[in-house]
C-alpha cells in the first residue's frame, strides 16, 4: 500500500476552489490522461476512462471515481477504483481546504494499492509517478482559475 501526502497553494478564494474541485469539466481539463469523466447513475460517481503514459503504468485504465463525506467548502472524501492491462488500482483520499489570506490549501492525503502488473513497480516509483500525476493536476487547476 502507497501512502500519498501532499500540499498545494492556489491562489484564489476557497469557494472557487471547490466549485473547481466539484466540475466535471474541469477535473476531465486537469485529470492527467482523461480521456472521459462522465457522472453514472448514481449521484456523486463517475465513470471514468485515463490514458496514462507514464513508466511501467502506460496504458488506458477504465474506472469509478466516488465521493463520499462531502462536507461543502470544507473537505471530501473519494474512492477511486481503476484496472486496465497493466492491474488495477484502488484508492481512497480526502482533500481538505484552507483559507489562507488570499490563497486556499489543498491538502491531499490517501492511501493507493496497485495490483498486477504495476504492483510490481515498488513503492518508490509508484509514489514519484502518484507526486508527478497530482503536481499535474494542481497545476493545470491553477491556470483554469486564473
Amino acid at each position: 500500500m502507497l501512502q500519498v501526502k501532499a500540499q498545494y497553494e492556489l491562489k484564489a478564494p476557497r469557494q472557487r476552489v471547490w466549485e473547481h474541485l466539484l466540475d466535471t469539466g474541469t477535473l476531465q481539463a486537469c485529470i492527467p490522461g482523461c480521456e472521459r469523466l462522465t457522472p453514472s447513475a448514481v449521484p456523486d460517481q463517475y465513470d471514468v476512462v485515463m490514458r496514462v503514459g507514464v513508466s511501467a503504468i502506460k496504458g488506458t485504465y477504465t474506472g469509478k471515481v466516488v465521493l463520499t463525506v462531502v462536507e461543502p467548502l470544507q473537505r471530501y472524501r473519494l474512492q477511486v477504483e481503476g484496472k486496465g492491462a497493466g492491474g488495477f488500482v484502488r484508492g481512497e483520499g480526502v482533500l481538505t481546504l484552507h483559507e489562507r489570506g488570499e490563497s486556499t490549501w489543498v491538502e491531499v492525503e490517501g492511501r493507493v494499492t496497485l495490483g498486477g502488473l504495476l504492483a510490481g513497480l515498488g513503492q518508490r516509483v509508484a509514489g514519484g509517478v502518484a507526486r508527478l500525476l497530482l503536481d499535474t493536476f494542481f497545476a493545470c487547476l491553477q491556470k483554469r482559475l486564473g
